[in-house]
């Protein structure tokens, strides 16, 4: 592995995952600015039409916007409509 700097990670190239290291990630898809849709959702922390707080095992997904409603939630997957202006993750490890 390369590192980029001695006080950060190593820098991690995708064939240098192991199927146990994304077995657990969310799967995030982004359509245009209109659609996003997380598979690997473990709930909503907050919800408004501004932004929506999304938990995953990863950390906390922040879908910021317009208008923004929750389309589908089920136990493991959202779908999030509006305008999407931003997407920002909060990694928890």
């Amino acid at each position: 592995m390369e590192y980029t700097d001695k006080n950060l990670r190593p820098k991690r190239k995708l064939n240098d995952l192991l199927p146990q290291d994304i077995a657990n990630t969310p799967n995030i898809q982004l359509f245009g600015d209109k659609q996003i849709t997380v598979d690997g959702c473990k709930g909503v922390d907050e919800y408004s039409d501004l932004y929506i707080k999304i938990k995953t095992n990863e950390g906390l997904l922040t879908v910021g916007g317009r208008y923004l409603n929750i389309k589908l939630l089920t136990v493991t997957s959202i779908i999030v409509e509006g305008k999407i202006l931003s997407v920002e993750f909060e990694d928890w490890r």
